[in-house]
């Protein structure tokens, strides 16, 4: 018997074209959840919504981009008008640069912390708030720890992860 701790759950998956996004996606759709699958590579999402069926629950991919704030609020206000709701959020799109310090640009730069930084925050930020009610969870990847969806000052971690080495 297939477990079923997510069913009837809604949930937000950010970087779900590949990788930890991915299993992550197809876990929670195992599971029973309705996903909204977000990335930027709408090939990699159509062959995940392929890669879904037969689950318990269901994937719905959304083309987005966590790196600006207007694409975070669409991508939000549309994962929530198709769900209904949002009960789990899960970060996890990121970019790596494979360059040497000296060598990056500020473009690459300012394109990590655009979408590894500010599209973290701004997806907590434009989602959260609508997940309280239900108590809904939260993580973002690298985790600090899945975190209760609630009001308040804003965690340290951001600011420990901008300034990692």
């Amino acid at each position: 018997m297939a477990p079923t701790r997510f069913t009837g759950r809604h949930a937000l998956v950010t970087g779900a074209a590949s990788g930890i996004g991915r299993a992550t996606a197809l876990r929670l759709a195992s599971e029973g959840a309705h996903v909204m699958a977000v990335d930027v590579n709408a090939g990699a999402l159509d062959k995940l919504e392929v890669d879904s069926s037969g689950l318990g629950g269901a994937i719905t991919a959304l083309v987005g981009d966590v790196s600006s704030e207007e694409g975070v609020i669409a991508l939000v206000g549309a994962s929530i008008a198709h769900l209904g709701a949002l009960d789990v959020v899960v970060n996890v799109a990121g970019v790596l640069s494979f360059s040497h310090t000296h060598e990056v640009t500020l473009d690459e730069w300012s394109r990590l912390i655009a979408v590894n930084l500010t599209g973290t925050f701004l997806v907590c930020r434009e989602s959260l708030p609508t997940c309280w009610p239900a108590g809904a969870t939260s993580s973002t990847w690298p985790p600090p720890r899945p975190t209760r969806a609630s009001p308040g000052p804003p965690p340290t971690w951001p600011r420990r992860a901008g300034s990692w080495p």
